[in-house]
């Protein structure tokens, strides 16, 4: 307020209702919301995405012949493992669920990752499908408290992932170096290692029009929880490929060809 400079903090310090604006306290915590719930899990969501891509190679095949399916697919990789492993609620009345009395008033945790593998629905949902037919992830949740970002992040998942594929091309995940953020909440990688071979870029690009923005099986290096993600770096291995350290936090980056 004192320096007013041209973005969105100044906006929502200048803003005003009837002589009313936020609090310190109150910019405090949308500047953390704005953080968190607008970076922290889409990035976590493309390093989640990179490895299961890379784990389930024939889908990367499906997508390179079939660039159409990339909105499906972001909707299938959301549902297959969402970054937002839990979601709290608190019960407005008494009711039984499965048998379960669940009071006025108590804490619940809705176990997203649960819901979005329910056998019940999808008696495959244990298998990464990016052509499946309404994968229909639970990962925003749903009705009035349905993710007021939802469609900015599947518009970045939709426009980030085909265009790092494309750069990427067959690239390589070191697990043993992987760090994964330290969170009962969170799932995702803070540092993703990855190397790539020198491929010339396909002539056809991923990027189908539509990504311009269209209307868990546990991996094995989920058992080692590393420290947060350190800065991101990167260096030439040799003539054939290149070292890539990737942090999911911090940004990312890879060498030019």
């Amino acid at each position: 307020r004192a320096e007013p400079t041209d973005d969105l903090m100044t906006g929502l310090a200048l803003a005003e209702a009837d002589g009313d604006r936020l609090s310190e306290i109150e910019l405090t915590a949308v500047a953390g919301l704005i953080l968190f719930a607008g970076h922290e899990t889409t990035s976590n969501m493309i390093g989640l995405s990179l490895l299961h891509l890379r784990a389930n190679p024939d889908q990367i095949e499906l997508l390179d012949a079939n660039p159409e399916l990339w909105p499906n697919a972001v909707e299938e990789l959301l549902r297959f493992d969402p970054t937002l492993r839990s979601d709290p609620r608190t019960a407005l009345q008494d009711f039984e669920l499965a048998g379960q009395q669940i009071k006025k008033g108590q804490n619940i945790v809705v176990m997203t990752q649960l819901a979005n593998r329910d056998h019940r629905r999808l008696p495959d949902a244990d298998t990464l499908r990016v052509d499946r037919d309404d994968p229909a992830p639970l990962t925003f949740g749903h009705g009035i408290h349905y993710c007021l970002g939802a469609a900015l992040a599947r518009a970045e998942l939709r426009t980030a992932l085909p265009r790092l594929l494309d750069a990427l091309r067959d690239y390589r995940i070191d697990h043993d170096g992987t760090e994964w953020c330290e969170s009962l909440s969170l799932r995702g990688p803070n540092r993703l290692p990855l190397t790539r071979s020198q491929v010339e870029p396909a002539k056809s690009p991923r990027n189908p029009p539509c990504a311009r923005i269209a209307p868990t099986s546990p991996l094995p290096c989920d058992r080692e929880n590393g420290k947060r993600g350190e800065a991101t770096s990167c260096r030439k291995r040799s003539s054939r490929s290149s070292g890539c350290s990737v942090s999911t936090r911090s940004g990312s980056s890879y060498p030019s060809s």
